[in-house]
Parts: structure tokens; sequence; C-alpha cells
């Protein structure tokens, strides 16, 4: 109970402490916490999993074992192939939308006015009546 009390007393005074020293502190705890995950992850990797049937006619085809830096370059290229798949099929979409755009450009609209329309007959309106200007 006393180390916890001992941590509660330090952080209440890092709370307290200069903008400077809680800057220091927030770069040391991120730089550790970044290296904790990052050996994590490269232990997760390494480590041996269950192969599935398929995996293990691979591997006993293969009769070697994949490392770390293998299995990031064969991600790599999955991910750039993907990629590359993606961004074909967006020059694709993009080019029919500039064909659509060029044949929408070079259509013409023919019309025609009528005159009547333009210039009713005055006939048809009803004349105000007038009233006197104060």
């Amino acid at each position: 109970m006393a180390f916890l009390f001992n941590i509660k007393k330090y952080l209440r005074e890092l709370q307290r402490a200069d903008d400077q020293r809680k800057k220091h502190w927030l770069v040391s705890v991120s730089m550790v916490s970044m290296i904790l995950i990052i050996f994590l992850w490269a232990v997760f990797f390494n480590l041996d999993l269950k192969p599935t049937n398929q995996d293990k006619e691979i591997t006993a085809a293969n009769n070697q074992k994949e490392s770390f830096w293998q299995t990031v370059n064969n991600g790599i290229k999955s991910i750039s192939s993907a990629f590359n798949g993606k961004i074909s099929d967006i020059r694709n979409s993009i080019n029919k939308s500039l064909e659509s755009l060029k044949k929408k450009a070079e259509k013409t609209n023919d019309f025609s006015v009528n005159e009547n329309a333009i210039n009713p007959p005055i006939s048809n309106f009803t004349p105000l009546p007038s009233t006197p200007l104060p």
C-alpha cells in the first residue's frame, strides 16, 4: 500500500510541476511505451502459431521456416499488389468520368424561340386604375 501511496503522491507532484518537467515525462513515457509495443509486435510475429492443414502442406513443400523479415516482405508485397489494384480501379473510374464529361461538353442543344412567349399580346392585360398622388 505504501508503494501505491508513493505513486499517487509523485503523480500529484508531477501535476503541480512546471510544463518543462511534464513534457519531459510525456516524451519519456511515450518513447518507452512505443519501444515496448514494437518489441511485443516483433515477438508476436516470431512465435510459432499452430499451422492449418494447408499451411502444413506449404511448409512441408518449402521445408523451411519463414523469418520475421520474410513475413514482413511478403506482407509488403501483398499490400503493394492490393494498392496497385485499387490505383488501377481509381484510374479506370477517372477515365470513365472524364469520357462522360467530354461527351456532355461536346453535346449541343438546339432550341427555338416562340415569339408569342416573349411578346405576349397586350389585349390580355387589364388596365390599372389611376390613383392621384397626394
